[in-house]
């Protein structure tokens, strides 16, 4: 179904380099370590010469500056990493059944529609995906996706990952603030957001940056809902809806800041 679940297909071996990352060499001077930092791949060079100037105008030591400056390009990676939502919903809010079945989901689907699906995760460098969506893909049989998953569970943080999935899935038990830290860290700079109550995690945290979101026509009366409960209105803004001949349809919001 090509607007909830990729197609299966080879998958890419693991996440992209890191955005900062020091030498082991405590020894190295300042001026080395300027040099050193200028030479990887920093975007914005304003923010890299904003933190210099902040180190030396303290008249920091080598290593306190190092760490000064790394906070800064820490900050920039963050703020260039943006976070995505492409999800179907039912009309009456549930993403799946209480059990977890979606196959009120599957038999609306209509192979001649293009939902975007291919199109939304053509440009995303990875997923974050709660325990449920990745025990979901697990009965597919075949692994549907192309790019990194990291799985935020406690429940698996601390097990091991199927040999089969080695490389292309990592399991976690950081925050979601957290976990947009680590990717950044690894120049990942747009992810996609995916599972009911991971999305309302992202959401009261103020960490989603906008969502497509498919409204199937039926109501199942229960279930996972696709929303919960928030400590704070959020408002959207919506920039663009389209329908199709199946009777979905597709609403693109972004989050107002």
């Amino acid at each position: 179904m090509r607007w909830l679940w990729p197609k299966p297909s080879a998958c890419s071996a693991g996440l992209s380099s890191s955005c900062v990352t020091w030498p082991s060499t405590v020894a190295m001077s300042w001026r080395s370590r300027r040099a050193w930092v200028s030479s990887q791949r920093v975007q914005d060079r304003a923010t890299l010469a904003h933190g210099i100037r902040m180190a030396q105008s303290h008249q920091l030591p080598g290593e306190v500056a190092a760490r000064h400056l790394e906070s800064v390009l820490n900050i920039q990676c963050i703020n260039m990493t943006t976070t995505h939502v492409f999800i179907a919903t039912s009309l009456d809010g549930f993403i799946a059944r209480s059990d977890g079945d979606i196959g009120w989901l599957l038999q609306r689907d209509d192979s001649t529609e293009d939902h975007g699906y291919a199109a939304f995760i053509a440009d995303k460098d990875a997923i974050l995906m709660g325990r449920g969506t990745y025990e979901k893909a697990l009965t597919f049989g075949t692994w549907p996706y192309d790019v990194p998953v990291l799985v935020m569970s406690r429940q698996l943080a601390d097990g091991p990952v199927p040999d089969a999935l080695k490389g292309k899935v990592r399991f976690t038990d950081c925050t979601p603030r957290e976990a947009i830290e680590q990717l950044a860290g690894e120049n990942v700079r747009r992810i996609y957001v995916d599972g009911g109550q991971l999305i309302q995690s992202f959401l009261r945290d103020g960490l989603i940056t906008d969502m497509v979101v498919t409204t199937v026509p039926v109501l199942i009366g229960s279930g996972k809902p696709l929303f919960g409960a928030l400590t704070r209105d959020i408002d959207l803004e919506l920039t663009s809806s389209r329908s199709f001949p199946s009777g979905l349809v597709q609403s693109t919001y972004r989050v107002v800041p």
